[in-house]
């Protein structure tokens, strides 16, 4: 039986409780470093997955996630210290049902790992849910699929070269970083576009193009095409998960970025188009380039978002190990 069915009985279990107050919970199957119950919180009948990790010292409540549809906060259950992920009343069971699933695999696979660190990564892809939560269960939109498959294929450069923890931990796009990638001592900002008439870099903030804070500088457009020999994103996204297979650690910070990024597995039927990279070209961002930011507008603009056609503008054929080498990172 699946995991996720013993909870659900559970549950339904639950449902026929007299309890008028406080936690009823059944043991079910539990991992090597974890051990799970199923419970449900009474009056409000709200379903629950406890999580009790061995050895690890649980952050204080106030800083543990919580997001719409669900909530996170340690109980005392049989003389010790558990975390209850619990379903909001306006949360959607399916959704709750999708994250516990994918919780459950990211302890199996991390199954040798134990204590403080398993606990980590176990909150990090709470967090992540969070953010996914707050995006809204929807699909990704044309617009945002597009910008996705850039960033990864940059990153599966990055991967090519051999920067596993280099290319993952750098990919801050997904943690509302400024610019996609933080490396070295500068950063790297991917625009992608499938269109064939120009070439449109939407910019978010006066911020993003501003090297004041990391430069060197660099802007990559990723000129996209439909092809019937392309990749879909879901075909990019297993192509990097198969590369960074041998490191769990790294496959699960990745997976907690694509959730930050909006994209769910579930929603993977839907994201069929087949792309290919027709052209990568490199832009340095320095004082020649066409840009706003807060040392180039009046004071008194304190926010904007705009478009930079890009396609006229010198560029060369995207060399990585010069912008590497640029930014302090050796190969």
């Amino acid at each position: 039986m699946k995991l996720i069915n013993e909870f659900l009985g559970a549950w339904k279990t639950f449902e026929a409780s007299t309890t008028e107050n406080g936690w009823q919970v059944i043991p079910v199957t539990s991992f090597l470093n974890c051990r799970l119950l199923a419970g449900m919180a009474f009056p409000r009948l709200s379903e629950a997955a406890i999580f009790n990790f061995e050895i690890a010292t649980l952050p204080r409540a106030e800083l543990l996630p919580s997001g719409k549809g669900f909530s996170v906060e340690p109980v005392d259950i049989e003389g010790k210290r558990w975390l209850a992920l619990t379903r909001s009343q306006d949360g959607k069971l399916d959704l709750y049902v999708a994250m516990l699933e994918n919780l459950f695999e990211l302890i199996e696979e991390l199954s040798t790992v134990k204590g403080d660190i398993l606990l980590h990564s176990f909150l990090d892809r709470v967090s992540a849910w969070q953010d996914f939560m707050k995006k809204g269960r929807q699909n990704l939109t044309i617009e945002s699929q597009t910008g996705l498959f850039g960033e990864l294929s940059f990153l599966k450069d990055l991967l090519g070269l051999g920067l596993k923890e280099g290319a993952i931990k750098t990919w801050d796009g997904p943690l509302n970083g400024l610019q996609d990638f933080h490396i070295g001592f500068g950063a790297i900002e991917v625009k992608s576009t499938i269109s064939q008439d120009g070439f449109i870099a939407k910019i978010g903030s006066l911020d993003q193009l501003s090297d004041s804070t990391y430069k060197p500088l660099y802007l990559v457009g990723k000129r996209l095409a439909l092809s019937p020999n392309g990749t879909t994103l879901p075909m990019l996204i297993d192509e990097i998960r198969i590369a960074l297979a041998g490191d769990l650690s790294l496959l699960s910070n990745f997976e907690s970025r694509l959730l930050r990024s909006g994209y769910l597995d579930t929603h993977s039927g839907a994201y069929d188009r087949f792309l290919v990279v027709e052209k990568s070209l490199m832009y340095e961002v320095d004082e020649d380039f066409p840009r706003l930011t807060p040392q180039l507008v009046n004071p008194l603009v304190k926010s904007a978002r705009y478009e930079i056609d890009i396609s006229s503008l010198p560029a060369k054929s995207l060399d990585i190990m010069e912008i590497l080498n640029k930014l302090g990172v050796s190969i």
